[in-house]
């Protein structure tokens, strides 16, 4: 099996048969199954955990920021996502041995043989690399479920996942094999964060937050917290820092795991804020949702309980817009913001102010974005119709390098609709790309989200 040029599946194998295209009205020869448009026998092609999957209603998805081309605006399903225009929150899997969800399974992924590539090499991948990251087994997965939020994990090459739909659950996707391994949660995930070793994630409800261990694929720990949620961060030490979603001016939570004691800071930020964790874990920054100046806060995490300020000491107090959202660059010297305004971050983290560090080229709103520092280029969605492609900048002098766009969502043998994408990330050599991408209203897709994986 190869994929065409235009992102449609091809295969070498009849229609109907293992391997082959389904019939037009997604059916196989007995006793094939029909998944993501491939006929596979269900009884060895389909990784443990998965069963009932393809099946799964697809429900609301979350964070990941606009919703077709508006900030807010109804999915394909029904549900609705959490951007309020500034585009997305994530930054950033059940296997071998995780507890697979009650509800008859969440894993969307089905491990299918790719056939032979057609210069005889490992299958249906997006090609080589040059002795780099190599290519995983297929450009696009179809998912099972719905992305509320996104991580990423580099240590473990994984995206990181969860969905309330169909049921509430944890994804540890592997971009390297596409195993998907899903950890069952005690209810409807807002968001997900990664500690900076890649190595546990927490996930933040209203009123609880878990720690998952993502080596082990299982829920170590659920601790109360003292409010609703809508962004979270994890450190190395177990800490997790979670924004309030809603009221008016809140505290930060500061919620450690090991006592699941909840810390309030003392000072307030905006509920509904962006936040994003700095390299040294010594601070956070915040980005606020419908104020107007929109502003950029610093938390000094070093200090207990955490004190939050103007990240900028009042300085250029108006004269930018940040639009609601930000991603910490890789060395935490620089923020990237949903307006494509960037600030400067002092050395000293916590004691001097952030400084304006330049525009993105040609970037008036971003979705989602991810940089590798090590290869100085970023990867970035715009925020709108621009979201069926991905902008490439150098993140030396913000220039814009190139646009590529994103494979078709596969609707059917031969046929695809717009992909629109949600959340980006890279390898830290940029050479390969993982983008998690939702299928056009007008597909009628079931099961909307995929992942797409190329070299950028």
């Amino acid at each position: 099996m190869f994929w065409g040029c235009s992102g449609e599946v091809r295969t070498t194998h009849p229609a109907g048969s293992e391997g082959g295209p389904c019939y037009p009205n997604d059916t196989c020869d007995s006793p094939l199954s029909c998944f993501s448009h491939l006929c596979v026998n269900a009884t060895t092609d389909v990784d443990a955990g998965s069963s009932g999957a393809a099946n799964g209603a697809a429900g609301a998805t979350g964070k990941g920021g606009a919703a077709g081309v508006s900030g807010a605006g109804a999915t394909s399903s029904g549900g609705s996502l959490r951007g309020s225009g500034g585009g997305s929150g994530g930054r950033a899997s059940t296997g071998d041995g995780g507890p697979a969800p009650s509800s008859g399974g969440v894993d969307g992924s089905v491990e299918v043989d790719g056939g032979e590539a057609p210069d005889g090499g490992p299958g249906a991948g997006p090609g080589p690399t040059d002795g780099g990251t190599p290519p995983p087994p297929s450009p696009f997965v179809v998912l099972g479920y719905e992305v509320v939020d996104a991580a990423h994990s580099a240590s473990l090459a994984s995206l990181v996942m969860v969905s309330a739909s169909p049921s509430n659950a944890l994804h540890i996707f592997n971009e390297r094999s596409q195993v998907d391994r899903a950890v069952t949660l005690p209810a409807a995930p807002v968001a997900v964060a990664v500690d900076p070793a890649g190595k546990h994630a927490a996930v933040a409800y209203d009123a609880n937050v878990s720690l998952i261990d993502l080596t082990s694929g299982k829920l170590t720990k659920t601790c109360p917290l003292g409010s609703n949620a809508f962004d979270i961060v994890l450190t190395n030490a177990g800490v997790a820092y979670v924004v309030p979603a809603s009221d008016q001016w809140v505290p930060l939570h500061a919620v450690a795991f090991d006592s699941c004691t909840d810390t309030g800071t003392s000072s307030t930020l905006w509920a509904g804020s962006h936040i994003e964790l700095h390299p040294s874990e010594s601070a956070a920054f915040t980005a606020d949702q419908g104020l107007s100046p929109s502003r950029v806060d610093r938390c000094d995490l070093t200090r207990s309980p955490p004190g939050c300020t103007d990240a900028q000491g009042q300085a250029d107090w108006g004269t930018y817009s940040y639009c609601g959202n930000l991603w910490m660059s890789e060395d935490g010297e620089r923020i990237y913001t949903a307006c494509g305004v960037t600030l400067r971050v002092p050395g000293d983290v916590n004691s001097s102010a952030c400084t304006y560090g330049g525009t993105l080229d040609g970037v008036t709103g971003v979705q989602h974005l991810f940089e590798a520092g090590s290869a100085a280029l970023l990867a970035l969605i715009p925020l709108g119709a621009g979201d069926g492609a991905i902008r490439i900048h150098e993140t030396g002098y913000l220039k814009h390098v190139r646009d590529h766009a994103l494979p078709g969502f596969p609707t059917g043998a031969t046929s695809t609709a717009k992909s629109h994408g949600r959340f980006v990330f890279t390898t830290r050599a940029f050479d390969m790309a993982y983008v998690i991408v939702q299928a056009d209203p007008s597909s009628g897709a079931l099961h909307d989200f995929g992942v797409a994986s190329f070299v950028p």
